[in-house]
């Protein structure tokens, strides 16, 4: 077997790989041979059939097999042993056609295209200017902040009359036409939330109080048909026949009121005794909302470091070779104008992935496998303590992140976050970097800005 190379440009090349019988002539007579053995035809035990008759009429396509797997494995040992950094992996050229009589198969030759990897440099310095933009969390948010806890730690109130975020509870009984109630009619309790009702419905019932009576069709009061017999504990085929018109008698009416903004709140948000007043909770509540929107700001930074640095760089591509690798996986009736989106896309992140790859590989970024378990550990405890919840003990809680970090997608966001992370920090470390505070809209505006 002998395998050349020629280069079509600084970033393509062919192969040529010119195979002798010799070189596949004792794996074709393997194949051959143990195809042999399990073949069964009509008037022929298993294993007796012909080598003959089996060359003859299987003999083509084990000859192919064969020799695509002498071209896998030979490409590949090419590859590696000469070092080629290639893209993908290589394609039967377009422009050759294989030489070779499969009738009567002596030699062939066979031609590959690649496309190889520019060389890209990752170095950062001061001379390398960018911004870090930082969102300013200003009284809004923080009003909006508070209240939610505020709801979260509140609790359910009895009110006096129907308003528009209450939960009501009521008996109903069917009736007939002329108002009065069906004898061995439906009677039962529900439950009714005032927010989810049509504007007009809830008109008909706000302010209405406990022991009030009212007629109406149970259906405008619920979700769903449903929920409604799962409430009255029937058969859903049942709801066909339920009465227009039932009356209601409301036996509780009740409504969330948020928690004061007093001790008993600091206590049980953040630990009895941390937190004495409500300048300080509030300050805690604002430091909380910038470590949230940190986490943006270094989604953000991300972002303009992969803008930065392919603007920089350029990383050249062969163009050419990649939307030939690229059509092989495409749709056949695929636009042409979508094709070139869809490939525009590909060689941006293509181009990405070859400088995190190398900033990888030449600054030795690792991410080990306790940062992941520890990553998981603190979110789960974030959401332990957001819902008020005990945080188990440290071997449960290694135990359960490890769990996490089973599932292929959580693991894989998880360490894609602490990989970004590092090279965030390399980045900051090295080049000149401007943090910017500014309002959340000119933030939004700034990330949803065109490359």
């Amino acid at each position: 077997m002998d395998i050349t190379q020629e280069k079509i440009d600084a970033q393509s090349a062919l192969l040529k790989v010119r195979i002798q019988k010799e070189d596949y002539n004792e794996g074709y007579d393997r194949a051959l041979k143990d195809y042999r053995r399990q073949l069964s035809l009509p008037g022929f035990r298993v294993g007796k059939v012909p080598l003959g008759l089996v060359k003859n009429r299987f003999g083509k396509s084990l000859l192919a097999e064969e020799i695509n797997r002498m071209l896998g494995d030979s490409l590949q040992r090419y590859i590696a042993e000469n070092k080629l950094n290639i893209l993908g992996s290589p394609i039967p050229s377009e422009e050759h056609s294989d030489q070779g009589d499969w009738d009567n198969p002596s030699d062939f030759e066979f031609v590959y295209e690649l496309g190889f990897a520019p060389e890209v440099r990752v170095d950062f310095d001061k001379n390398d200017k960018l911004k870090y933009y930082l969102i300013d969390v200003d009284d809004r948010m923080l009003e909006e902040h508070l209240e939610e806890v505020r709801q979260r730690n509140g609790k359910s109130v009895e009110a006096e009359e129907v308003e528009k975020f209450t939960l009501v509870e009521a008996d109903v009984e069917s009736l007939n036409a002329d108002g009065s109630v069906q004898e061995d009619g439906i009677s039962g309790e529900i439950r009714i939330l005032t927010k989810d009702l049509e504007e007009d419905v809830l008109a008909e019932i706000l302010g209405k109080k406990v022991d009030e009576e009212f007629e109406m069709d149970l259906r405008k009061l619920v979700n769903s048909d449903e929920d409604l017999s799962q409430q009255l504990d029937l058969d859903v085929a049942a709801m066909e026949m339920l009465p227009a018109t039932f009356r209601l008698r409301i036996t509780a009416i009740h409504k969330w009121q948020s928690a004061d903004i007093d001790q008993e709140l600091f206590d049980k948000v953040y630990g009895e005794g941390e937190i004495n007043d409500e300048a300080a909770f509030r300050e805690r509540l604002r430091e909380e909302i910038a470590a949230q929107f940190r986490s943006e700001s270094e989604k953000l930074f991300k972002r303009d470091i992969t803008r930065y640095i392919i603007n920089r760089e350029q990383p050249e591509l062969p163009d050419s070779f990649l939307k030939k690798y690229m059509r092989l996986s495409s749709d056949e009736g695929i636009d042409p104008e979508q094709f070139e989106q869809q490939y525009e896309d590909y060689r941006y992140g293509l181009q990405w992935q070859l400088i995190f790859n190398k900033m990888l590989e030449e600054k030795h970024v690792e991410v080990q496998t306790d940062e992941a378990i520890d990553t998981v550990k603190q979110r789960l405890e974030e959401q332990y303590k957001q819902y008020g919840i005990p945080i188990p003990e440290e071997e449960v809680m290694r135990d359960t992140a490890k769990g996490f970090l089973q599932k292929e997608e959580t693991a894989k966001a998880v360490y894609d976050q602490l990989y970004d992370a590092k090279l965030n920090a390399f980045v900051k470390e090295k080049a000149t970097v401007e943090e910017k505070t500014v309002s959340f809209d000119e933030f939004v505006k700034h990330a949803e800005s065109e490359a």
